[in-house]
């Protein structure tokens, strides 16, 4: 079943309920601001394990070591509520491709999550028994998008790039972006499943689905994610989707 993609609408991002619960089919997308000052981002960072610590440490800037750090603490807290348990207390294993899951002693729930984050903005996908996979990107054009799209951009998504108006071409660049990347964290592969090797379809009227993939992925749906101005985001799902309730998150009282 494909709905309809979240619309740009600010509205649509609501204060989530005391309790939370994800049904079958349903998705839950976070939005949540990354911008905090540094007595948040230090509570943040206490909710972390060693080995986020020290990743974090490695980032040379500080706005990069305290994004992900927001970013990180972001994700534990909010999966400490729908876990019932301590954020802190949360432990993650990760793919061969660097995709992280929950550790076997929070299994129960089966409770899936992917994240992205950019320019002081994350978005948290959740759902159950199904792989998810999230992008944002600031909307921005002092990049050279043309080369890049030529690099990346499977033939026939760059034709259609090109056939745009100039005005549109950043625009279409980044919901290509945003679709391709999204896609390739839902399964699982990150960036070492090339870009160029699978086609997302951008045409009037019919739904946006992957094509041409060496791999086919059959049951997957993508949707639009309008985080707010500047921002485009996609949401990838392995599975059915019948519903996305996107919950406008807090600081550290996601």
């Amino acid at each position: 079943m494909n709905i309809p993609s979240a619309q740009l609408n600010l509205n649509a991002w609501r204060t989530p309920p005391a309790t939370l619960r994800i049904r079958p089919g349903e998705i839950h997308i976070w939005r949540i601001n990354l911008e905090l000052p540094e007595a948040e981002i230090n509570l943040w960072e206490s909710l972390l394990s060693a080995d986020e610590c020290a990743r974090a440490n490695r980032f040379i800037f500080k706005k990069h070591r305290d994004a992900y750090i927001a970013a990180r603490g972001a994700l534990r807290q909010t999966l400490g509520l729908y876990l019932q348990a301590d954020p802190s207390a949360l432990r993650f294993t990760y793919a061969t491709h660097g995709k992280p899951s929950l550790a076997a002693e929070h299994k129960a729930q089966d409770l899936r999550f992917n994240v992205s984050y950019s320019a002081g903005v994350a978005l948290l996908a959740l759902a159950v028994a199904m792989e998810v996979g999230i992008d944002i990107e600031r909307v921005h054009d002092d990049f050279p998008y043309q080369e890049i799209a030529l690099r990346f951009f499977a033939p026939a998504e760059y034709a259609l790039f090109c056939a745009a108006e100039a005005a549109r071409r950043c625009e279409i660049f980044f919901k290509y972006w945003t679709y391709k990347e999204a896609f390739i964290k839902a399964i699982g592969l990150g960036l070492s499943y090339p870009l160029n090797q699978f086609e997302v379809s951008l045409h009037p009227g019919v739904p946006v689905q992957v094509l041409s993939t060496p791999d086919p992925a059959p049951g997957h749906s993508l949707h639009f994610i309008a985080p707010g101005a500047d921002y485009i985001g996609a949401l990838a799902v392995m599975g059915i989707c019948t519903d996305i309730l996107l919950w406008a998150g807090g600081s550290n009282s996601a």
